[in-house]
């Protein structure tokens, strides 16, 4: 009687911890899942806020004459008076595409409602001479997406991507101002950038922590930490622990690239999390596009990271057996 009974006791006992392992693999898969579609989520309402910047100018899809500064101050006018963040936008400029002509800037009034001349501040320069160089060939012929006004995307383009529309009229975005960058066409030429400098302290104290508290709030407060990072030298635009993100974060549960280059799909999805999510890849499965490229000749390292830490510790705080199948 006692072997049987030692061999039934050994089944059993490889049984259970077999199914113990599937269990745990199903709840870190889930897991990983829930903590992918909180960030695919989070990403969603930061592109919602800053796509209806974009889809706000009135630029001629002809491409035919130069958008008329006029048109575009009333339609920023409206945007103000329905925007969540009215106070996103700190400045707005069209700058001529003419090296010769360094004042060659119109500036936005608020006060006035209308676009007068000017010149870019000091802190701005640097992104006018970017502009400068960026030569016409790198935005018209950039595949996948012919980012002229007036040229029609390719249907494909939406259909691959997680975010519909993600391509939003041919802007760019500039990390380092931050900026929303539109290239002007006038009879098929690119003649100006309609730029809107973004407000720092916007994103950061009222904007991204919104966010945070909507996609990663717990019963007592975050129950991540968040942080966006990026740039060199590395600037951290929003944490939400002081001190998180100001270095790499080895150990963080999950990242995203916010901006930058098309991923093609070979590249996978631009979110990572702590465990492999479900055979479908999980929510990002078709998260192949970023929603603005940067311009061409910025550096990769200047785009900006989604940083989420729980706060238990980190990639074993997600394990089942750390936080009780949860988040």
């Amino acid at each position: 009687m006692v072997i049987p009974t030692a061999i039934v006791v050994v089944v059993l006992a490889v049984l259970q911890y077999s199914w113990s392992n599937q269990v745990s693999e199903a709840t870190s898969i889930r897991l990983a899942d829930s903590l992918q579609m909180s960030m695919v989520n989070w990403h969603m309402d930061l592109f919602r806020d800053f796509s209806q910047i974009c889809l706000t100018p009135g630029s001629d899809p002809s491409g035919e004459a130069d958008s008329d500064p006029n048109q575009i101050a009333r339609a920023f006018h409206e945007w103000r008076a329905g925007a969540a963040y009215p106070d996103l936008i700190s400045n707005l400029y069209i700058a001529k595409l003419d090296a010769n002509e360094p004042a060659g800037v119109l500036r936005f009034n608020a006060s006035r409602d209308r676009f007068e001349s000017g010149s870019l501040p000091v802190g701005l320069m640097a992104l006018r001479e970017k502009l400068l160089h960026v030569s016409e060939a790198s935005i018209t012929d950039s595949d996948p997406s012919k980012l002229q006004p007036g040229a029609p995307l390719e249907r494909e383009q939406f259909s691959n991507s997680f975010y519909p529309g993600a391509y939003v009229l041919g802007w760019r975005f500039d990390p380092s101002v931050p900026a929303l960058l539109l290239p002007e066409f006038s009879k098929g030429k690119l003649t100006q950038w309609l730029v809107v400098e973004l407000d720092n302290r916007v994103l950061r104290d009222r904007l991204m922590p919104d966010l945070a508290q909507r996609y990663f709030q717990g019963t007592d407060g975050l129950d991540f930490q968040v942080a966006v990072a990026g740039g060199k030298p590395r600037q951290v635009i929003y944490a939400s622990d002081a001190g998180f993100g100001n270095q790499e974060v080895p150990d963080a549960d999950g990242t995203m690239d916010l901006f930058g280059r098309p991923l093609d799909k070979a590249s996978g999805s631009p979110v990572r999390v702590f465990h492999k999510p479900s055979e479908n890849k999980g929510p990002a499965v078709t998260a192949g596009a970023s929603w603005f490229p940067v311009l061409s000749d910025s550096p990769e390292d200047e785009d900006w990271q989604l940083l989420v830490r729980h706060r238990r510790g980190g990639r074993w705080a997600l394990s089942p057996r750390n936080c009780g199948g949860a988040i």
